[in-house]
């Protein structure tokens, strides 16, 4: 279960936000319905981690922090030349991106998929989608699940 800007979702412990439920029901549904040993895996995303009441994001709730930092040139350049070596304007869209406030992956990709994806040279004209980005089709005879 992915819940994004989980920040958002309660202002304090004895409010009653997000549709009525109260934050303590929050936690107890962690501890509970969406526990670990029940199988399920819980994502929470937030962009201030300092807003977060700690009894949220103690250890046994949150097994597991990451950090996404915003891009650096040299992270950029290799990403978009590693996944992206047929986007002739590569370059010039990571310099665009590293020069917005807060330039993340997904600010790259996003802007990326705004990009003319043509191969160019030797006559190639159709548009080629960047690798791991297209659907596989499945082998004869594998079976869908």
């Amino acid at each position: 279960m992915l819940i994004e800007d989980v920040d958002c979702a309660f202002h304090d412990r004895d409010s009653e936000d997000a549709d009525g439920i109260t934050f303590s029901g929050f936690l107890n549904c962690i501890d509970g319905v969406i526990a670990p040993q029940n199988g399920r895996i819980l994502i929470m995303s937030t962009n201030h981690i300092d807003r977060l009441d700690p009894a949220l994001i103690r250890p046994g709730r949150v097994d597991l922090r990451l950090e996404a930092p915003c891009l650096t040139s040299d992270a950029a350049s290799d990403y978009v030349d590693r996944l992206f070596p047929h986007v002739a304007t590569r370059h010039e869209v990571v310099r665009e991106v590293l020069a917005g406030e807060r330039p993340t992956a997904a600010t790259l990709i996003n802007r990326l998929m705004r990009e003319d994806w043509r191969r160019t040279g030797a006559g190639r004209e159709a548009p080629t989608p960047p690798l791991g980005l297209h659907r596989r089709r499945p082998r004869i005879g594998a079976r869908q699940l």
